[in-house]
């Protein structure tokens, strides 16, 4: 099999896989334990594409040696792959992942009871956000019911759960702690 022919096949081999793990929603990612920031399989794949085209056009269109293709490609592919990571895929993955945010980022939020809130049981709180919608269980924070379409202030948030107290726009929230709640 002619050098060519094989970086070929590494390419194609590596488009089809950069596809199917798109397609799986990146599932080959954690099970090969290729999941970080810097080192991941896009990554990898992105530099072992990159390096097969590479050769496989030095290959076909300079006359170039075997050793000077191989040794130009993984140079070449280094240097793109670097440049497509630090300025195409991380500054991506922080952008994605800067829509989302975290349950324990809705502390000090007000919601409204969806469910009521018995005194020793859990209810609901939906939360409206910029994002959308987010309704959670929840508990009353000082043992007090809270009736449906009550406002809520969130207090705390723990194990996904809301602990939340009537929202009361002039009663001061900031003597709550998490050694007062029973």
């Amino acid at each position: 099999m002619v050098l060519s022919q094989v970086f070929l096949y590494i390419f194609i081999g590596t488009l089809i896989i950069l596809f199917i793990n798109l397609i799986l929603g990146g599932l080959f990612d954690s099970t090969l334990g290729l999941d970080n920031d810097v080192f991941n399989l896009t990554t990898t794949l992105c530099f072992t594409g990159v390096a097969s085209a590479i050769g496989f056009l030095l290959l076909r269109y300079t006359s170039l040696s075997t050793f000077m293709v191989i040794t130009l490609a993984v140079l070449l592919s280094v240097g793109l792959t670097f440049l497509l990571n630090m300025f195409v895929f991380i500054p991506l993955s922080r952008m994605e992942s800067s829509t989302a945010f975290k349950i324990e980022d809705m502390q000090g939020e007000i919601g409204d009871v969806t469910l009521r809130i018995p005194k020793d049981s859990i209810g609901e709180v939906t939360v409206k956000m910029a994002l959308g919608i987010v309704s959670r269980t929840a508990k009353s924070y000082n043992n007090n019911e809270i009736n449906q379409g009550e406002p809520a202030l969130i207090i705390e948030v723990k194990d996904n759960t809301f602990y939340v107290v009537k929202y009361d726009k002039d009663f001061d929230y900031t003597d709550y702690n998490e050694s007062e709640r029973m």
